[in-house]
């Protein structure tokens, strides 16, 4: 990643904003940081204009704005973690179905579980963040991670409120031991109820509002799961 100048002023590529990680950023915004501060007081007189400096941090912070917030974006469970309590259950007894799911939340993430059932066309149970608006477009990949049994399930991105339009969805499998699974974004397809399979997922060119996540549990069978949860991250 080039790191440059213009009059005066840091700058880096917005081509490279996604080439790090959360912590190498701290590394390296606290090195620019110190940096700049080195170099206004050994080369600028002592009576410098403050405000002109001031105003230089602030050009550097609103350059590196979007750096940070496209560095890596991630949800932790754990009883310290950000998305502590956040995401909310959504069985299919919403459109009259019978399927059960709850969740626990404990010190090493959620603990989502129960039971899926076919009655009344209904079939499914998932756990669902809360609406907000996401861009992924910089971003390869998912990783999970997680723990359980009756899998398959689906990892969901929905672009719209509307219950009936397509939404960005793939499958994975679990292990019962504490594993990472990592989807890449490109395998991600679009998928509408009563329609099926509509496409293939561009992650750079579709994914730039995403408004919800969920993970569900939805194969068309009737099977009791579980699956605890400490991480999701895109990367």
């Amino acid at each position: 990643m080039v790191i440059g100048q213009r009059m005066g002023i840091l700058f880096i590529p917005s081509d490279a904003y996604h080439e790090v990680s959360t912590s190498l950023f701290h590394l390296k915004f606290e090195s620019l940081i110190t940096h700049s501060i080195y170099k206004y007081e050994s080369n600028e007189p002592k009576k410098a204009n403050y405000c002109s400096f001031t105003m230089r941090i602030v050009n550097l912070l609103l350059i590196l704005s979007p750096f940070i917030m496209n560095a890596q974006l991630e949800f932790h469970f754990d009883e310290s973690g950000n998305s502590t309590q956040s995401w909310t259950i959504q069985n299919d007894n919403v459109m009259g179905g019978v399927s059960e799911g709850s969740v626990q939340w404990q010190e090493d993430g959620f603990y989502w579980h129960g039971h899926t059932r076919l009655e009344n066309n209904g079939g499914f149970s998932s756990i669902r963040s809360p609406w907000k608006s996401f861009d992924l477009t910089k971003f390869d990949a998912v990783r999970i991670r997680c723990k359980g049994t009756g899998g398959p399930f689906k990892i969901v991105f929905d672009t719209t409120r509307e219950w009936y339009l397509p939404n960005a969805q793939s499958d994975f499998e679990v292990t019962e031991e504490w594993s990472e699974v990592v989807i890449p974004l490109e395998n991600f397809i679009w998928k509408q109820p009563r329609r099926g399979f509509i496409g293939k997922v561009k992650p750079s060119k579709e994914l730039g509002e995403v408004i919800r996540f969920g993970l569900m549990k939805y194969d068309g069978t009737a099977q009791p799961f579980k699956l605890e949860v400490a991480s999701l991250t895109f990367e």
